[in-house]
């Protein structure tokens, strides 16, 4: 589920939107977890559910030890985890640019 605050706010979108969709990408890639998995918290099972956690800036949990051991890698850059939580700033303005996010990855 990729829904970003201001599409459940009813507010404009822009390509800081795909930002931040981008990071719940980015999220699944680097856990290999749902971003909003019902597993994790039943309520997610309902979309309103999830909208209501997005607008409170809820977001799912995970752990550098999770990613480096869904990746079997030894150490994951804190540039990387960085981002991650970049991409999913509330504030569109703060999220960075796919310029960045290319060069960073």
């Amino acid at each position: 589920y990729y829904t970003v605050p201001e599409v459940v706010e009813s507010k404009d979108i822009s390509i800081k939107s795909d930002i931040y969709s981008f990071g719940s990408i980015l999220y699944e890639v680097l856990t290999g977890s749902m971003v909003y998995d019902p597993d994790i918290n039943p309520d997610w099972k309902f979309v309103s559910k999830i909208e209501e956690s997005v607008k409170k800036g809820i977001k799912p949990t995970y752990s550098k030890d999770q990613i480096k051991n869904y990746l079997k890698i030894d150490k994951i850059p804190e540039e990387v985890i960085s981002l991650l939580e970049s991409c999913w700033n509330r504030n569109p303005l703060e999220r960075p640019s796919f310029d960045l996010i290319s060069k960073t990855l």
